[in-house]
C-alpha cells in the first residue's frame, strides 16, 4: 500500500459547509490497495454514459455513481463524480485517511467516498438497510447528495471564481467555508494546493 491522494479539510468552517468538522487545518492522505493511477477525465465515452472495465470504472460501481449523480435536480455529471471518487480513494471501499500518514495512526477518513465519521453521522445515506461508512451502496449515494447540495449552493455565487461544479468538488475537499473565504477555488498556494488540484483532477471530463 502507498499514499496515494491528498486530501485537505478545512475544519471550522461556516455551519453551511457539510464538511465543517470544528477542528483546525487537517492533512489526509489516502492509502489504497491499488498502486496504479488513472486519468480521471477519461470516464464519459462517446455515447455520453460512463466508461466501465479496468483502468475505468468498476462495473459495480457505475450503477450507482450513475444512479446518485442523477438522484437530485442539479445536473450533476456521472463522469465528474466518477472522477471525484478516483481521486478521494481510487475506487477502493477500503481506503483509510490518517492524521499522521506516515506512521499510519489516527485514521480520520474512511471508505470509497472518504467520508469522516462527523461528516457521516448528518449526511449518510441508507442505500440497502445497513446504512455502513464502509459501504459503497450508501457511501455513493451519500457523497452524490452531499456534491448536489455544494452545487445547489455555488449556484447561487456567479461571482467567485470557478464554475459550479469546481466551486462544489472545493467545498467538498476543503469545506464551504473556505470556498468562501478565498470567493472561488482555492489558489495553488492553500495547503500546498491539495485543493487546487484536487479539483483540477476531478473536474476533468473528457469524451472518448
Amino acid at each position: 500500500m502507498r499514499a496515494k491522494r491528498g486530501i485537505v479539510v478545512l475544519g471550522a468552517a461556516l455551519a453551511a459547509s457539510p464538511l465543517a468538522l470544528g477542528v483546525g487545518l487537517v492533512l489526509l492522505l489516502t492509502t489504497s490497495k491499488d498502486g496504479g493511477d488513472n486519468d480521471l477525465g477519461d470516464y464519459i465515452n462517446s455515447s455520453g454514459s460512463l466508461r466501465v472495465g479496468k483502468g475505468f470504472v468498476p462495473a459495480k460501481y457505475a450503477g450507482l455513481i450513475e444512479g446518485a449523480a442523477a438522484a437530485y435536480d442539479e445536473n450533476l455529471p456521472a463522469g465528474i463524480l466518477a472522477a471525484q471518487i478516483e481521486a478521494e480513494s481510487g475506487f477502493d471501499p477500503d481506503a483509510v485517511s490518517y492524521e499522521d500518514p506516515e506512521t499510519k495512526k489516527r485514521p480520520i477518513a474512511f471508505g470509497i467516498a472518504q467520508f469522516i465519521p462527523d461528516t457521516w453521522e448528518p449526511e449518510g445515506i441508507d442505500g440497502d438497510g445497513d446504512r455502513n461508512i464502509w459501504d459503497p451502496m450508501d457511501a455513493i449515494p451519500s457523497q452524490g447528495s452531499m456534491v448536489c447540495k455544494l452545487l445547489k449552493t455555488a449556484k447561487k455565487h456567479p461571482h467567485y471564481d470557478g464554475s459550479p461544479i469546481e466551486l462544489a468538488l472545493a467545498g467538498y475537499n476543503a469545506g464551504w467555508g473556505a470556498v468562501e473565504r478565498y470567493k472561488g477555488v482555492h489558489p495553488e498556494r492553500f495547503a500546498e494546493g491539495q485543493t487546487y488540484w484536487y479539483v483540477q483532477r476531478s473536474s476533468t471530463v473528457r469524451t472518448t
